[in-house]
């Protein structure tokens, strides 16, 4: 086994371990023994930097320049008359004709040039977001928004090899205070089997056994619960790796309930439920 392999795994059972340390952690009682998984989560995690940095290293060390082969300059050729951007078969045919193997290549690479970008090389569109009207529908007693948006789908080495660019969703805002908002999405109902076949590949036995669920219509938070939406509602951040738009962490599921519970006091008892139920956070159990 290479080093790098060697590194791999070892970063495997570290992150494997610090999913055990924070789920311990997230169900602890005791103020001494919750500090203890603390100091050991903090640790893991240092290892995890340090491994990963071994990483980066290595690939950067193993990055050889390509060589450089000398290429021979072409030969010149007169300068050409401007013409349309067009290039019909029939004048390509004629110059292909009347030209040397210089004036075609210069031809052809126009013609390659003017070829549409590949599904790869296009960038990914912008979202738009549309305000709402005063005709606009509304969700809790808050206008809709829209947003347009473009996904792409790409096989399993990563290549894009389908656009669709005609997506679209609602979603509402909730001011939470200090400059602070949250966004929610509507998605629609709809229904799923869930769970999966007794021979499925890294299935858990908490799996079985499949069902049909239908799913009504709901409300869901447009992203992770950041630390400054956490911050507005709670007064503070007990997040390790601290950003105002970095997700909450280590939080355990009681205090994502008071969360729900605060949020409910400063807003309309109709909201309640739908942002509880449907803001996400990244807790340990």
């Amino acid at each position: 086994m290479g080093r790098r392999e060697d590194i791999e795994e070892q970063l495997d059972k570290d992150y494997d371990l610090l999913k055990n340390l924070e789920d311990r952690l997230g169900t602890e009682s005791d103020p001494r023994l919750e500090l203890r998984w603390t100091e050991n989560i903090n640790k893991v995690k240092q290892r995890i930097r340090q491994r990963e940095e071994e990483l980066r290293s290595l690939s950067a060390s193993s990055v050889q320049p390509e060589p450089v082969t000398p290429y021979p300059s072409p030969p010149a050729t007169p300068p050409l008359e401007s013409e349309p951007a067009g290039i019909t078969r029939n004048k390509f045919l004629q110059w292909a004709g009347l030209g040397g193997a210089a004036l075609v290549a210069v031809v052809v690479g126009q013609i390659v040039n003017e070829q549409p970008p590949s599904l790869e090389e296009q960038p990914i569109a912008e979202p738009k977001y549309i305000k709402p009207t005063e005709r606009a529908p509304k969700a809790f007693g808050l206008p809709l928004w829209t947003v347009e948006f473009e996904t792409v789908t790409v096989d399993a080495r990563g290549k894009v090899v389908k656009r669709d660019d005609n997506k679209q969703a609602k979603f509402f805002k909730e001011d939470l205070g200090h400059g602070v908002t949250l966004e929610m999405v509507a998605i629609p109902g709809g229904k799923f089997v869930m769970g999966s076949h007794d021979d499925e590949k890294g299935r858990n036995n908490d799996e079985s056994r499949q069902q049909k669920v239908t799913i009504q219509p709901f409300f869901l938070g447009k992203f992770q619960v950041t630390q400054a939406q956490w911050q507005a509602v709670m007064n503070n951040n007990p997040s390790y790796f601290k950003g105002d738009k970095r997700p909450v962490e280590r939080v355990s599921w009681k205090k994502a309930v008071e969360f729900c519970e605060r949020l409910s006091n400063s807003i309309d008892s109709c909201k309640i439920a739908s942002i509880c139920s449907a803001s996400t956070f990244t807790t340990h159990g």
